[in-house]
Order: structure tokens, then sequence, then C-alpha cells
């Protein structure tokens, strides 16, 4: 039976008591929202094979990309005397086997528990219930302790193993998170991301996005409205829905668009599932997180950090996945096209709100990283229990070659009814593996899943896994 963290060469790391260095981060990752709401950006990746056999293999790979990228076992920190008294990350420049430990966990205390998962939210229950947490919490809880901002846990089961990778918001975007998450695979470079934060990002921020739409996104209403969301959806526990993206479906909407304008040659799978997700949701703004990493002057694909805006749609600006595309082609400004304006401050407190995001553009799908292993699914992670701010939607990929779409569903705000009537892109529902039965694994099998039927009828199916509803 596995117990604590593996032990390695002390020989591998630096001996000395590590120097630390203190840098400032980006304004808005101070800010309330990701101090008090944003939980850490999470995934969990199940793998069928014998953990024993490959533990070496991926410590060794972790270990790598924690020596290149030390500022993962930073800590939150914020003083009178540095900075101005902004929020820093302090980080060891080094990292000697007392820091790995830190970042770096093997445990058997879920073993049972994540074998007989049968939905995602049981997935969630049973990683949310591990003491010490394996899921990074809200910044304003690392505040001046001595907690890392990152974790990567591994999870035995009875049958394979999980591996639980967790990055405090504060410091990571999807890209940053995913660009470390690229280097697990045994194929791709383990590089050093650039961590030091541009200071000057909000004010080309602001050029790109508009002045308007970032301040809206850091006002007083967005955050409070967000917080009345988190204690409303805990009187009713927040739905997840997930689907794999329908490939048939996303071709015929490709071929079959109508440019909005004479700058758009063609839409993306992005623009068809935002514009799907605004129309299950019917919010008063659909929020879409898009990179800005080579869209703002001076901030590239390397820099780690919270490099991101959001474009703000209504319902109008939305309207088509054509003006979602003509809404990024930039090359200079991001912005709707059309629609109503922001809302304003009473508008804002009570409005519909919600927020997707693509963690597939900046990641190659495949974590893999040793033949004696096989990745079975890798899905997105949160504590719903915590409740969620808005409704949710994440486009990723849960095997290599498949995308896939997760929903958070805010209670008596949209559901899976919703969702099939929106229409076209997505298809069967994403399978949680079998793992009584390691041969079977990602076999195909019928979901379980509490549902509707495609012409909208209420029915509840019990299959052994899930209930495959194709829309």
């Amino acid at each position: 039976m596995l117990c604590t963290t593996p032990k390695t060469e002390q020989s591998e790391f630096a001996k000395a008591t590590p120097v630390k260095r203190t840098i400032q981060l980006l304004g808005i990752e101070g800010h309330p929202l990701f101090m008090n709401i944003f939980q850490g950006v999470t995934t969990v990746t199940f793998y069928e094979g014998d953990l024993t056999t490959v533990l070496g293999t991926l410590q060794g790979r972790i270990k790598e990309i924690v020596i290149a990228n030390p500022w993962l076992a930073g800590t939150l920190t914020q003083s009178p005397d540095v900075h101005g008294n902004t929020i820093c990350l302090t980080y060891p420049e080094t990292v000697d086997q007392a820091v790995f430990d830190k970042v770096f966990k093997v445990r058997t205390d879920l073993k049972g528990k994540l074998d007989s998962a049968a939905t995602f939210n049981e997935i969630m229950s049973a990683v949310n219930g591990a003491t010490p947490y394996a899921h990074i919490p809200v910044g304003a809880e690392l505040l001046n302790t001595d907690a890392p901002i990152a974790l990567f846990t591994v999870f035995e089961m009875e049958h394979g193993f999980a591996l639980v990778v967790s990055i405090s918001h504060c410091l990571a975007d999807g890209h940053t998170y995913y660009t470390i998450m690229d280097m697990i695979h045994d194929q791709n470079p383990v590089k050093s991301m650039t961590v030091d934060r541009k200071l000057d990002f909000e004010e080309k921020a602001v050029a790109a996005f508009g002045e308007r739409a970032r301040n809206w996104f850091m006002e007083k209403p967005l955050t409070m409205n967000w917080i009345a969301g988190c204690m409303c959806s805990l009187k009713g526990r927040a739905e997840c829905f997930t689907f794999y993206v329908n490939p048939g479906r996303i071709k015929a909407a490709k071929r079959n668009f109508k440019p909005t304008s004479d700058k758009v040659k063609f839409i993306s799978t992005n623009d068809i599932v935002t514009h799907h997700f605004a129309n299950a949701f019917k919010g008063r703004v659909c929020m879409m997180a898009v990179n800005a990493r080579n869209r703002v002057p001076g901030v590239g694909s390397n820099d780690a950090g919270n490099y991101e805006s959001c474009i703000n749609y209504s319902p109008e600006s939305c309207a088509t996945p054509g003006l979602i595309r003509q809404s990024i082609l930039g090359p200079h400004e991001f912005k709707p096209v059309g629609g109503r304006a922001l809302p304003g401050t009473w508008e804002t407190l009570r409005a519909r709100v919600g927020i997707i995001t693509n963690w597939t553009s900046s990641f190659g799908g495949d974590l893999n990283f040793d033949s004696r292993c096989r990745q079975t699914l890798h899905v997105p992670f949160t504590n719903v229990d915590a409740g969620i701010p808005c409704s949710i939607g994440i486009i990723f990929n849960p095997v290599p070659g498949r995308t896939a779409v997760m929903y958070f569903a805010k209670p008596k705000v949209f559901g899976l009814k919703d969702l099939l009537a929106a229409g076209t892109p997505l298809g069967e529902s994403v399978e949680v593996p079998d793992f009584s039965t390691p041969t079977e694994m990602f076999a195909g099998k019928a979901p379980r899943l509490d549902s509707l039927s495609a012409e909208g009828e209420e029915e509840t199916v019990r299959v052994r896994r899930r209930m495959s509803v194709d829309l």
C-alpha cells in the first residue's frame, strides 16, 4: 500500500535552504473576485494501470516541472513593507526535498470512494471530502500562510489512480494552468514560464477590451451579484452536465453559417458552443473568457498569470456564432458587435450572468506519461458544495482527440431541458469510467444520469453508469 510522498534522493535537489524572492502580482489577481470567490483551477485525470510501476516516472516528471517553475511552490503574501501592501507571490528560487514534498503528495485515503463514483458530482464530493485538501481554495484562505499555491496529488485507487492538479486562480488562468499540464506528457518539453508580471497589462487590457468592460468586471455590483449567487446556490446543489461535442453537427454548423460581416470568413467550435451556452441559460450578460496573450502587446504565450479578459455579450450581440467570431477578430480591439450596453448598478445586482471558458486552446489534450498506464478521463473540478457564483460552461478535452463541455447549472436558473432546447452542437454524455472493471475502462458503456429526453419529456433512466442523451 502507498502512503506518504515517495522518497527522492536529496542529491537531486539543491541542498542549501532555498533563497526566496517576492514579486508583485497583477492588480486583478488581488481583486476580491479572485481572493474570495474564484476557487483554484483544478482538474482530475484518471489513469488505468499499476501506480506502483509508474509512480517514479510521474514523480520525476512533476519534479522537473516544479524545478523549472519554482513559483508553483510559492505562497500568497501581503505586507505593508513590500510592494505597497499589494498581494504578492513569495517563492523559493530553488527546489529542495522539503519544498517538493509540499506540492507533491501520494495518498490512499480515497481508495474505494473514487472507485465507486458513478457521476461527476460523486467524484467532486469524494475529492472535496479529502483532508487535507487537494483542491486549492480561494486566495483569502492562502494569504500569509505556508500553504502552497499549487498541489499535485496522486490518489491510489483499487484499479488505477487519479491525478488531481490544482493551482490558485490568483496565480493562474486557464492558459497558465494548461501550459503546466501539457508538460506532464512525456513527449512534451518541460520549460520555465515567465512569472514576473507585466504590470502595465491593465492599461493595455483597457485599450484592447474597453474601459467599461474591464471596470464592470471589477466593480462591486458584479462582485455582490456573484456573492449572492454563491449563497443562493447553497440552498440547492449545483447540477453538473457534461457532454461531448458532436463533430458532425459542428461541421454542419460551420458549413451552413452565414457571415455577419465581410471580415468573418469562418466560425470556430468555440463560437458555436458559446452561442449555444448563451441560448441555454438566457442571461442578461454572457461573459466569454479570452486569452489576452498575443492579443495585447508585450504579453506572450510563455507568460504565467491572469492575462485574460472577458467579452461581455448581451443576447443580441451573441445571437449567432458569426457575431461572436466577429467580436474577437481584432487585431487591436475585442468587443461585442452591437447589442445592449452593459447593465448599470441596479440591473447588475440582480442580472442573470453566465461565463464560459475554453480550456482546449492552450492544451494538447494528452496527459499520458508512461506506456505502462493509460489516461482514461480528464475533467474539470470545482467545489460545488461551496456554491457557484453564476452559470458556468467549460470547454475541455476529456481524452486525447475529443472535445466536451461541462456545465455547472445554478438551481432554478437553467438545466438539462434548456441545454436540449438550445441547439445542436452537443453529442452523447461524457462517461464516468467503470473503475471496478479496469479492462473495460472507457469502453463506451451507457452512462448513468437523471435527465430529459430529446423531446423535452421528463424521464429518469437508471443504467449502470449514465444515460445517453444525444442532442
